[in-house]
């Protein structure tokens, strides 16, 4: 299962709290209510989509950026819980730099940014010193996460300049199903 939930509304922030954060948890406790062992279930695996936004701050979107920080701190939550309640379900997450997708032109739009509409152009210098990411190297990245079945809590970041690779929390990491 795959929690691909994203938008960017600095201006309507509950919307985007709603959409990047709390569908992901909703859709993640679904897909373990119909996965899990203990529920009966074959096992397998979920992703949640964050961002690199995620991993570090963005000024000119913090809703967006804290929304994402979520989904990170919830999936490396649940898929410790997962393994340690045997559940048969592997849980990580996906943090890619910009995408070429429709989310992008919304920094074009005042009624998205509110406020941040102003430093519009300041996000477009970052896309072109950091890149854009065809979407088909996150389904790779996807891929790999499906097929490693020692990945559980895995944050795993995909940018134009170092690909695909993995956020290392230290001692801390997740435990592995």
């Amino acid at each position: 299962m795959v929690n691909n939930a994203g938008v960017n509304n600095e201006k309507d922030w509950e919307k985007t709290i709603n959409v990047n954060l709390t569908s992901v948890i909703r859709g993640t406790y679904i897909g373990l209510e119909h996965m899990s062992k203990k529920n009966g279930g074959q096992g397998g695996v979920i992703i949640n989509i964050s961002s690199l936004a995620g991993l570090t701050p963005a000024a000119y979107q913090p809703v967006y950026s804290a929304s994402k920080h979520g989904v990170i701190g919830f999936t490396r939550s649940i898929a410790a819980l997962a393994s340690i309640g045997n559940y048969g379900v592997r849980i990580n997450t996906v943090c890619p730099a910009f995408v070429d997708t429709p989310l992008l032109e919304t920094i074009e739009k005042e009624e998205n940014m509110g406020e941040f509409y102003q430093y519009k152009d300041k996000l477009k210098d970052m896309m072109k010193c950091y890149g854009v990411l065809d979407p088909s190297l996150i389904a790779k990245g996807m891929v790999s996460l499906i097929e490693d079945e020692s990945s559980n809590g895995a944050v795993m970041k995909i940018t134009t300049s170092r690909g695909i690779h993995f956020e290392d929390f230290g001692a801390h990491q997740t435990t592995k199903i």
